[in-house]
């Protein structure tokens, strides 16, 4: 029996049919994920350092005539923050809330301590630049430098700033252009009880329900994770346990090193005078932990007061949340920040947390390096704001939008001069620091007091290979080490070169003894 044919005018649209079915399958498949992709933030889970392409993002990043609200986490490091990859859940409420938000992975700070870096953040110049680095000498900013609140104020901003006081008291000059300076819950100049968030988010708050109808830029501060490490009662015990094996005083602030020939850390603390006490391992774990109780407990006060807020203020309002540096636990035998020590230039204290939400703009994560003294630029390109005002900052627009480099290198530095108040940090320093996405030199000079050489260091770091910073590599990378001199020297004379110091202004004897008691030496 023969095979019956099939006709080919019916085997040619049996193939049309199989073709029309292939094809309309495989566009449902594209709509369906180009739809999906649109719903989707762009930002997922807090892993550090992957590419992020996007390319089909059509709006641009502005948001002309919006208000700023500008959050300084301070001494919160990035390496202590989930939102960052640490393996603790210190910030569930901040990874949640930065899913719509624009997170850099790698923005540093211009010093290890926050006057320099406040000054850095409201003129976009460096410490060497604008030239107020320390508390005590020349710590005023000269009137012809212009400030981030002046330049806002004279485009019709209403500018107020709630702060715990010291670094950001107005004293300093960097507060110059707000309407309002509320420092520590007191209108003074030197406040001495070193407010945190619980002090200034509810009278931002009334301050904000107050001026919502003008265009305003407002600025919070408080101590919370500083030093002395003792969290609320409503967090304590999520990381640290205390048992009979601490041997210290949590309530007091310690600043110290390690002490070569015991092995123990040598730390200080001051009550009416400054004392010594050796910390245990274990006693810097807890403090540690500590620390990082006092994380969650700011991430929570962060984010109720941003929730807060009325929706018809946060739709037209530009977020940036943002650390002035983080803090050392005994890395490298350093622990604390105090000036004239080796080492508080490690990404501990540098890498900070940088995030930046603006109103109908899809979240993303940004791997490119930039810089504290970057924000101000930024800002100020996002509002659609001129100005001819000089800055060493970059507008990292183009960046976020493109993905390119803004900067090559990310730099810290600055003198420090404690000696001459402090018994136990005696010697003035300087104590610098150049960065790239795979290496970092540190480099400090000690001084002797009529002002030359008495002792210089070097360090090199493999980033990529060594994230934790513990090989110094300087003698085994001599051409990598010689280059990356010649870039931090060229930066530190071209910085210097542009310093403008103010004028001295006089520190109570009073506020003195009060931050040594906090560890501001």
């Amino acid at each position: 029996m023969s095979q019956k044919k099939i006709p080919w005018q019916a085997l040619f649209m049996k193939e049309k049919l199989i073709i029309f079915v292939v094809l309309f399958v495989a566009c449902g498949a594209a709509v369906f994920a180009w739809e999906n992709s649109l719903r989707s933030p762009v930002y997922s889970s807090p892993v550090v350092n992957e590419e992020n392409k996007d390319t089909n993002r059509s709006a641009p990043l502005e948001c002309v005539d919006c208000n700023v609200i500008m959050i300084s986490l301070s001494n919160v490091s990035a390496e202590h923050m989930s939102l960052y990859g640490y393996e603790r859940v210190t910030t569930p409420n901040l990874d949640a809330w930065a899913k719509d938000a624009i997170v850099f992975e790698n923005a540093f700070t211009q010093s290890s301590w926050t006057l320099p870096v406040g000054v850095s953040l409201f003129t976009s110049l460096y410490p060497y630049a604008h030239g107020v680095t320390d508390r005590y000498e020349n710590n005023v900013l000269r009137e012809d430098i212009a400030t981030l609140p002046e330049i806002l104020r004279d485009n019709g901003y209403t500018t107020a700033a709630f702060t715990g006081g010291l670094d950001y008291s107005r004293v300093f000059g960097h507060m110059r252009g707000f309407d309002e300076v509320v420092e520590a819950g007191k209108d003074v100049n030197w406040p001495t009880d070193f407010a945190g968030f619980s002090a200034t988010f509810p009278k931002a708050k009334q301050w904000v329900e107050k001026n919502s109808e003008n265009k305003f830029f407002l600025f919070l501060h408080g101590y919370d994770t500083h030093c002395p490490f003792v969290p609320p009662k409503e967090v304590q015990g999520t990381f640290a346990k205390k048992s009979n094996d601490i041997t210290i005083d949590p309530s007091l602030c310690y600043r110290g090193y390690a002490n070569n020939e015991t092995g123990k850390y040598e730390a200080y603390y001051s009550k009416t005078k400054q004392e010594k006490v050796l910390l245990t391992n274990n006693d810097i774990e807890y403090l540690k932990d500590s620390y990082d109780e006092e994380i969650v407990a700011v991430d929570a006060l962060a984010t109720d007061f941003l929730e807060s807020l009325d929706k018809s203020v946060l739709d037209k309002t530009v977020v940036v949340v943002f650390s002035d540096h983080g803090e050392m636990f005994a890395k490298h035998g350093r622990f604390g920040r105090a000036g004239a020590i080796r080492g508080t230039l490690y990404d501990d204290v540098l890498h900070v947390p940088l995030i930046v939400k603006v109103p109908q703009y899809e979240g993303k994560k940004v791997g490119g390096l930039t810089q504290i003294i970057d924000i101000m630029p930024t800002v100020l390109k996002i509002l659609n704001i001129q100005t001819d005002t000089a800055a060493q900052g970059k507008d990292l627009v183009s960046m976020i939008e493109t993905n390119e480099e803004s900067n090559d290198f990310v730099f810290s530095g600055s003198e420090f001069n404690v000696g001459i108040f402090n018994s136990v940090y005696k010697q003035k320093s300087v104590n610098e620091a150049a960065r790239d996405h795979q290496w970092k030199l540190i480099h400090e000079v000690k001084l002797s007091e009529s002002g030359g050489v008495e002792n210089e260091t070097f360090e090199l770091y493999d980033i990529k290979n060594d994230r934790d910073e513990l090989y110094n590599v300087i003698d085994d990378q001599a051409e990598v080490a010689a280059e990356l001199k010649k870039i931090l020297s060229d930066w530190t004379y071209e910085s210097k070169n542009i310093m403008r110091k103010g004028k001295t202004e006089e520190v109570p004897d009073s506020l003195q003894e009060e931050a040594r008691k906090r560890g501001y030496w």
